[in-house]
């Protein structure tokens, strides 16, 4: 019976990521004189790639010190190792939120309690979106008057991040309350957090220039977060189309072609699933031992 809803809840978000996908190839790359109008250095998007890796040995160093608060001594290479196992399932899993259940699991083999591996990875989660939410809500106050025109619909998505950074914020206290919270573990968490986050941000806007899509940084670490978060709503599969879609909807108001907007967005993507490999080559090798 699960398995039946399983695989229906993943074809519907199937035809969602494909749906979107092919709109906006329908309504941007069918024409080739769009297409030879490309520009792309390889070295700019190489360069995004490491820039990725030094994100996800950041986040492995948060993760580190989220477990040593509920006193779980992990060394630094076996975070690594389950966030990048972790990216794994989030590439092949609807939602980018899939591989958290898989780096719980991995955590109970490890003779880690459940409900602890299951508070610090959903601390783990709720901290980065908690940091990205803070990061785009300041870079908005620098942006707004720049914006060429405001819309309504993009009024109520700024006071949708609002109420969800409101609801972490709840969450955050909530789940302080069922491990032992300590001012010097959160102060690392929350700075190692915001670091991460502002590489990660910094790798994006390194893809733009791979591109020649000429988008300040300041509007980068504006509206990414926005677009990261409702990415990891699980209503596509690795948040592909949706990514995109909200991409073009939100740069749009920069005046930047779309056509440019939309490949972009996918470099993103592109680089995601690339770096996530490295998580592959952990399986591999994990099969290989046993």
């Amino acid at each position: 019976m699960y398995y039946i809803r399983d695989k229906i809840i993943f074809i519907l978000k199937f035809i969602v990521s494909f749906t979107l996908l092919y709109w906006i190839y329908s309504t941007y790359f069918k024409e080739k004189d769009i297409i030879s109008s490309i520009e792309f250095d390889i070295k700019y998007f190489c360069f995004a790639i490491l820039i990725y890796i030094i994100h996800y040995l950041v986040l492995s160093y948060r993760l580190k010190t989220i477990l040593i608060q509920s006193k779980i001594n992990f060394q630094l290479i076996k975070c690594f190792h389950l966030i990048m196992v972790g990216q794994v399932f989030n590439q092949i899993l609807p939602s980018s939120i899939g591989g958290d259940a898989v780096k719980i699991l991995y955590l109970k083999r490890a003779n880690v309690k459940l409900n602890i591996s299951t508070i610090s990875i959903v601390y783990d989660r709720l901290i980065g979106f908690f940091s990205l939410l803070i990061i785009a809500l300041i870079s908005h106050f620098f942006i707004l008057d720049h914006i060429k025109i405001i819309s309504e619909s993009y009024l109520i998505l700024i006071f949708f991040v609002l109420v969800i950074l409101i609801i972490l914020f709840i969450f955050l206290i909530l789940i302080f309350k069922t491990i032992i919270f300590n001012f010097k573990f959160f102060h690392i968490i929350l700075i190692s957090s915001i670091i991460s986050q502002l590489i990660e941000l910094y790798g994006i806007y390194i893809i733009s220039k791979s591109l020649n899509v000429n988008i300040d940084f300041l509007y980068i670490i504006a509206f990414m977060p926005i677009i990261l978060l409702i990415t990891a709503v699980p209503i596509s599969i690795g948040g592909w189309g949706v990514r995109e879609s909200i991409s073009i909807y939100l740069f749009s108001f920069l005046a930047i072609n779309e056509f440019r907007i939309a490949l972009f967005s996918i470099c993103i993507g592109l680089v995601v699933a690339l770096t996530s490999s490295i998580g592959v080559y952990f399986l591999i090798a994990k099969k290989f031992q046993q």
